[in-house]
């Protein structure tokens, strides 16, 4: 006579302070619970047990451990749609035919195997299971294989154990499946598997994938595996392969990640694989995957790094804000700077460049990044970096990129704001750079004057007003220091300085007789145009400036007129002293408009 028990709200489990309660019956075969209360279930020495129903409407994290059910068949954990279950199973064996239905959050397990204790945890990237179903594959039936086709979505299958027929099954049309201790077995093939996990396969070598629908793969102590096969068009996210792999391998098709873990694997090939997680792999040296973006950790081959062709773009960057934005991802970003280290070349370190001020805007350690900055530069220059020389230890001393042609505006403008960070966050060495950045803007680098230029006047005010003043108050004094003549006479500097006079007539057209700060501004633009640039170009702006402050300018075009400098100004000009110092005097004794 089967021995069934019922339990229920009226005539309930007795639960203990935490709501958990404990059964322990070694005859019992059937047991249905149906208990509001109830979250924590322990089943002990229920060797006879078939089938346990649990029913409970209020929605919770619910646990349930069952020990010793050597004849278990049947789970069925049901109640509220958002009962979360979490299910760990101690058998004395392998439970092949047992189905658990249910929504599973969690799963663990163990079983005895010729007195060795096995262990399985599913680490499945599914938010939950529907079912569960176990199959020891000596004792596996055409019916069962039938059976695996009307699994509901969702589900999980879990094969163990060796394959008694000539050859082994495709598997197909599976969402989830997981081979664990598996014998005799070398190579697997499945069609329509969308996660396969295998685990504890000595003998396995080659898994085979009929039909496209392979997202993620995971492979953990298969030290055999060499090739994974699969049509020409395929495309996975992931591959987890941990104490697996030896020699070459292959995998086919494109590959969003992979990452390996303590794998004797030294050659890896693949279509393309864009991220790739190594971690202790030292005898791993050779790479034919495309154009990777390689993560490194513990013991590694240094040659990997050198194989490594992946090149940082406005995509990526886009993409890589995109996440970091979601997710700080340390590991991300580590790889990354890494990689722009090895982009210091013409065509490439503009990208690398973007990258820093892209990170720095989002709060990475600014520090660290200008370090790297230091580095990156006097790569680019072609100047050695000393392998025991520490980045702290690199000073800068011009602000001059070799950069192609088509990056180079775009490159010298983040370039500029990730100084700006740098300084805002009161980084020393950017306070110093200051002075650098505009000499070497004056006298041998157009490109970093018009981006002084751009930046002063842009729109977008990426300077505050006292950090404009400053860098006037800089420009000019270096002006006087470094150059003998008017700046537009070098004509690469001509579309910086126009912009500067286009500025001022914006800000006089609009300018507050009564707003101090916008005074001293167009005050402390003048100065440095007026010191700047030729009587040609500076009369352009002389009917603003007397229309807001007659005042100041006339005092300063008649100091112009008799500086003891003007004469060495004409000489390198090539033109009259005498009627410089006219014009000088006729523009200060002129009406105001």
């Amino acid at each position: 006579m089967t021995i069934i028990k019922h339990f229920s709200d009226t005539s309930p489990l007795p639960l203990n302070q935490d709501y958990s309660s404990c059964l322990t019956d070694n005859q019992v075969e059937q047991v249905y619970i149906q208990q509001r209360d109830l979250k924590h279930l322990d089943l002990y020495q229920v060797c006879a047990l078939q089938t346990l129903a649990l029913h409970c409407p209020e929605p919770a994290e619910r646990h349930v451990r069952v020990q010793g059910a050597s004849s278990l068949k049947s789970m069925q954990l049901s109640g509220h749609s958002e009962n979360r279950w979490v299910v760990h199973l101690d058998l004395p064996h392998f439970p092949h035919g047992l189905s658990i239905e249910a929504p599973l959050a969690h799963l663990d397990m163990c079983w005895l195997q010729d007195n060795e204790l096995l262990t399985l945890t599913p680490q499945i990237k599914a938010a939950l299971f529907h079912a569960v179903v176990f199959f020891d594959l000596s004792q596996m039936t055409v019916s069962d294989f039938s059976a695996l086709q009307e699994l509901p979505d969702h589900s999980l299958v879990v094969c163990y154990g060796g394959y008694q027929q000539a050859s082994v099954p495709t598997f197909a049309n599976i969402e989830h499946l997981l081979f664990t201790d598996i014998a005799g077995i070398d190579c697997l093939t499945v069609s329509q598997v969308k996660h396969l996990v295998v685990q504890r396969a000595i003998g396995l070598r080659t898994i085979a994938v009929l039909e496209p629908g392979l997202a993620r793969l995971q492979l953990q102590q298969c030290p055999q595996f060499s090739q994974l096969t699969a049509p020409a068009d395929f495309s996975a996210e992931e591959a987890q392969l941990t104490d697996a792999a030896h020699g070459s391998v292959a995998l086919s098709g494109r590959w969003q990640s992979v990452k390996l873990r303590r794998c004797a694997l030294t050659e890896l090939a693949a279509v393309q694989i864009d991220q790739l997680h190594v971690t202790d792999c030292p005898n791993l040296q050779r790479l034919a995957v495309g154009s990777p973006l390689i993560f490194t950790n513990g013991i590694f081959a240094p040659e990997l790094l050198d194989q490594s062709s992946f090149s940082i773009n406005e995509g990526m960057i886009r993409d890589t804000l995109q996440k970091l934005t979601e997710h700080m991802d340390q590991e991300l970003v580590e790889a990354l700077l890494q990689q722009a280290l090895r982009q210091y070349k013409p065509y490439n370190v503009g990208h690398a460049i973007m990258l820093l001020q892209a990170l720095a805007e989002l709060d990475y350690d600014i520090e660290k990044l200008w370090e790297l900055r230091a580095v990156l530069h006097l790569k680019n220059q072609r100047r050695q970096v000393h392998f025991r020389q520490e980045p702290t230890g690199i000073k800068l001393s011009n602000w001059r990129w070799n950069i192609k042609v088509d990056r180079v505006f775009e490159s010298y403008e983040a370039d500029f704001l990730f100084w700006l960070k740098a300084k805002r966050n009161g980084l020393p060495e950017a306070d110093d750079f200051m002075p650098l950045m505009v000499q070497t803007a004056l006298t041998s680098e157009p490109v970093g004057f018009f981006t002084l230029c751009t930046m002063l006047s842009s729109e977008a005010d990426h300077l505050l007003l006292d950090e404009k003043l400053d860098f006037l108050a800089v420009m000019t004094q270096k002006k006087l220091a470094q150059t003998n003549t008017w700046l537009n006479l070098n004509e690469n500097l001509v579309p910086g300085l126009k912009r500067l006079c286009h500025y001022f007539k914006q800000l006089s057209a609009t300018a507050e007789a009564d707003n101090a700060e916008q005074q001293q501004l167009l005050k402390m633009l003048f100065q440095f145009l007026l010191q700047s640039v030729s009587p040609k170009l500076l009369s352009g702006i002389l009917p603003a400036a007397m229309q807001v402050f007659p005042e100041y300018v006339r005092p300063q075009l008649l100091a112009m007129a008799n500086d003891s400098k003007l004469p060495y100004i004409t000489r390198f000009a090539d033109v009259s002293y005498d009627s410089v110092k006219v014009w000088y005097t006729k523009a200060a004794l002129a009406k105001s408009a």
